[in-house]
């Protein structure tokens, strides 16, 4: 960026410090009951333009369709209010209360995550050994992968694995609900995959429920105790979290005390609320308060403060920015903030704090809108100042699109492909991994992306470079690297381009390329790809996607998920011999793949019929 960039970033961030300075004195001057109606009239997205009218949390809920929603404030590491609103099941028209049970989904993770490190403060675990060693009743299957590296607990906790399996979908209403083995082994009534290495452990993070389950077999072999009982001991009772429970199912008793969960297109979920045998990912009921007080123990634990689950040493362990285990960290220009998001069927939380200040929110619903709980975070932030959490305020100008020009084409970012248009009189950028953004210009060559919550720079072309799109979160810094996306002639194409023009070996060959030159881009990783793949099938472009899968058993060949997708594929185009090879390889890569096996047994069995 040129010089006088970075003097406007400088003023910017000097009139955001004003700003904040204004809005804690103005904060400070007001009761409980005022803070809360500004909370409760003050949304509006992450980004905001000058003169545009705030709205209630009534008519934004009403917008997204979402039921109820629970919400508690923390300041100065104390809840300074809980509010609800909106109903807890639409047919009886129950009303959500501040004592009403959510499902906080994977909110569970930092729970479980921190009675797993209060093991390993007691001795019953090591953040480093060969978690086998610890595993009686189950064990994780070796491979050539463990043989490389062992996974340990620490893999299990941060991620990094290289373990399967995403998520889960959890039980409805009258489905057989697997055993914590069925589940670990993708056997039936398991609706996920088997939980296995595909990855050499200790690499970059990979998100992985199938970790946390492996994690929950481990206390329970530790501790010979269902786990509800163990989080009890561990972490609910030390913090007098007395309404909350990981039992799954639920209660009968309860069920009185609980929202009902609905999806986004606002149908009940089956039975109410789904069972998650993944209890330690997944399977925590909690209130918003309750969930407060357990993270205003991690701001204490870090600081010194307390120590009724963790030591200062292991708060720390937990907690430090780019090591952090079982939570999330994100640094906001030198500000930490800790917490996580949770999405079940039915079911949308986030807890979002600043480690080191003693403030933060929690926000439950019973639906799966998390853009309703963006704004809430947004507007708390706005009304107590929240250090670098402010939201930025801009003023639209108008922008003749004839001057627009040099802007509008195609974009390479990191192997994916970008277009910046104008249509409808207003100006878009399109990509591959969300719908159309409205770009809207504030500066001669700046505009802010409210649906990312983004800025994004022009910079013209040089004698020796290209023109590029800058993009940026709103609070980065000069020394933290923007992204940026070169702008491409009309005759170039990126590999996923070569895809769509039948060229499977140049689009191969630009693959290979991309993954060499840039390991990271999210062009090249497998779960990219096989989303892509999935998104053709989707659409009936069989063939072109069997060519991505294709590409991605190349990229990966060591990766059984790609065969079984290479193998679904051709059983769509009704190749099926190709099918079943692929399905095989699979298998012979992950033994443990009883999807593949039961694939290849149906479609034998559907030739023998023939």
């Amino acid at each position: 960026m040129s010089q006088g960039t970075t003097v406007t970033h400088m003023k910017s961030l000097t009139s955001l410090a004003i700003l904040f300075v204004v809005v804690s004195v103005s904060c400070a001057q007001q009761t409980v009951d005022e803070q809360i109606k500004l909370v409760e009239s003050g949304l509006s997205g992450p980004l905001k333009l000058k003169g545009e009218k705030s709205r209630t949390i009534e008519q934004r809920m009403k917008h997204y369709g979402v039921p109820g929603v629970s919400v508690a404030v923390v300041k100065d590491n104390k809840v300074a209010w809980t509010r609800a609103w909106g109903v807890k099941d639409k047919e009886t028209g129950e009303p959500v209360t501040t004592d009403t049970l959510f499902q906080c989904a994977s909110i569970s993770k930092p729970f479980s995550a921190a009675a797993a490190l209060r093991l390993v403060e007691q001795g019953k675990f090591d953040l480093k050994s060969d978690i086998n060693t610890f595993l009686d009743s189950w064990k994780l299957p070796d491979n050539k992968f463990t043989k490389q590296q062992h996974v340990t607990l620490e893999h299990l906790i941060s991620h990094t694995a290289g373990l399967t399996v995403h998520g889960f979908l959890g039980y409805g209403n009258g489905l057989a609900v697997p055993t914590l083995k069925e589940l670990l082994d993708g056997k039936s009534p398991a609706n996920s995959d088997p939980i296995r290495v595909d990855k050499t452990p200790g690499g970059k993070f990979r998100y992985s429920g199938g970790g946390y389950c492996i994690m929950q077999q481990m206390m329970i072999d530790a501790m010979q105790k269902p786990y509800p009982e163990i989080m009890n001991e561990l972490v609910l009772g030390p913090l007098q979290m007395n309404k909350s429970t990981f039992a799954q199912p639920l209660p009968t008793n309860r069920h009185a005390e609980a929202a009902t969960g609905y999806l986004p297109g606002g149908k009940t979920v089956s039975g109410k609320r789904h069972t998650y045998p993944e209890i330690a990912p997944a399977g925590l009921y909690t209130t918003a308060s309750e969930l407060a007080g357990f993270f205003i123990e991690m701001q204490l634990a870090y600081h010194g403060k307390s120590n009724r689950v963790l030591s200062q040493t292991m708060a720390k362990r937990m907690m430090t920015v780019d090591k952090g285990l079982g939570i999330g960290i994100d640094d906001h220009d030198g500000e930490v903030y800790i917490g996580h998001s949770g999405w079940n069927e039915g079911f949308t939380s986030d807890a979002d704090f600043h480690r080191d200040r003693g403030y933060g929110i929690v926000v439950l619903t019973n639906s799966n809108k998390p853009r309703l709980i963006d704004e809430i975070i947004s507007s708390v932030a706005q009304v107590y100042g929240w250090h670098n959490r402010v939201t930025p305020e801009y003023e639209k100008i108008a922008l003749d699109p004839d001057a627009a020009k040099p802007m509008i084409g195609r974009y390479n970012y990191q192997g994916s492909p970008y277009r910046f248009a104008y249509n409808m009189e207003k100006f878009w950028l399109y990509t591959d991994s969300f719908m159309p953004a409205e770009l809207i210009p504030v500066a001669e060559n700046k505009f802010i992306c409210r649906d990312i919550e983004l800025e994004i720079e022009f910079v013209p072309a040089s004698s020796d470079e290209r023109a590029k799109l800058s993009f940026k979160k709103p609070w980065a810094t000069q020394a933290q690297a923007d992204e940026i996306a070169s702008q491409m002639t009309d005759n170039e194409k990126l590999p996923v381009e070569w895809i769509s023009e039948g060229d499977f070996e140049k689009a191969l060959e630009e693959y290979q390329q991309l993954k060499k030159d840039h390991p990271n881009a999210r062009a090249v990783s497998e779960q990219r790809i096989n989303t892509l793949g999935y998104q053709l099938l989707g659409i009936k472009k069989v063939d072109k996607a069997i060519e991505i899968f294709r590409v991605n058993t190349s990229l990966y060949p060591e990766a059984f998920n790609v065969w079984d997708s290479l193998g679904e594929a051709y059983m769509n185009k009704g190749e099926s011999l190709l099918a079943i090879q692929n399905y095989e390889k699979s298998l012979e890569l992950n033994p443990g793949n009883t999807g593949a096996r039961e694939m290849i047994e149906k479609i034998k069995a559907d030739a023998a019929r023939k």
